[in-house]
């Protein structure tokens, strides 16, 4: 929210929050890389880590601005991670992700299109599926069919 000093505040939300629901599902936060609707360069005394703390051992997803090393350290740490934007890019993420892939770019250009127009259809069921997978432990690729 790119707020001077955020931590007083949500400080008091999450451990208000965890105090008054202690059977919450789970706690859903962005990383500070990202401002509104763009990646930023977040700054070193930028971090959730202090929500972490206060909401930890239980679930916490995690999102924002995530690559596959950032996603598993944060899963290393016992923590969800959660894509979005990459999702409309890469229909196999999960693959693509697990098999260490590259992914797609995303277009944000095509994120809110609608309406009855050929342009209102590109973007999110036309991008294309990895078309080989590398198997780490041999060495050998294998073709997804489409």
């Amino acid at each position: 929210m790119r707020m001077a000093d955020p931590v007083p505040q949500f400080t008091h939300v999450v451990t208000a929050l965890r105090d008054a629901h202690p059977s919450l599902a789970y706690l859903h936060v962005v990383e500070p890389r990202v401002s509104g609707t763009e990646d930023v360069e977040h700054q070193a005394h930028e971090s959730n880590d202090f929500i972490r703390t206060i909401w930890q051992g239980k679930p916490y997803i995690t999102a924002g601005g995530h690559t596959r090393d950032s996603a598993v350290e944060a899963g290393e740490r016992g923590e969800l991670v959660a894509f979005g934007r990459l999702y409309t890019s890469n229909p196999d993420l999960p693959l693509r992700l697990k098999n260490n892939i590259p992914l797609t770019p995303y277009d944000r250009n095509t994120f809110y299109v609608s309406g009855e127009s050929p342009e209102a259809h590109i973007g999110y069921t036309d991008y294309a599926f990895a078309e080989t997978v590398p198997i780490a432990e041999t060495g050998h690729t294998v073709q997804v069919a489409a």
